[in-house]
């Protein structure tokens, strides 16, 4: 009976020391779980503010190509004042009145070059950040 019961002993240490090695690969598994959730929440975060600087990115683009639009209608204007565009300043809300306006076609193929030069500038720094 001696011999049963050590073998009794021996098989409930066995399984005391095989539940203990268990828990640490379970806490050590858990841990990596939330290590790799940490990541893929870092990696998602990143992902979203990339997609933020392309939408950007895409909505400078367009606006390079409506500048250059008007830039080329300028150009097509012999008038020192033009009526094809204009630019305003307005004090406050939409529909407050104009502070000053511009129509000088000299001084808006400045301003259109002056502005498309920045947003080219924009357009660069967001894709050295894309890049990254």
């Amino acid at each position: 009976m001696e011999k049963n019961e050590k073998k009794q002993a021996q098989a409930t240490s066995a399984e005391v020391v095989t539940v203990k090695n268990e828990q640490p690969n379970a806490l050590e598994l858990q841990k990596d779980i939330e290590r790799k959730t940490q990541e893929l929440q870092k990696c998602l975060a990143d992902l979203t503010r990339k997609k933020s600087l392309s939408d950007n990115r895409s909505k400078f683009i367009d606006a390079i190509d409506n500048l250059n639009e008007a830039k080329k209608n300028l150009e097509e204007q012999t008038d020192f004042e033009t009526n094809v565009y204009r630019l305003t300043f307005k004090a406050g809300s939409y529909n407050s009145d104009d502070i000053f306006k511009i129509s000088n076609r000299f001084i808006l193929l400045q301003f259109v070059d002056f502005i498309t030069e920045k947003i080219h500038q924009k357009i660069s720094e967001i894709e050295l950040d894309l890049i990254k």
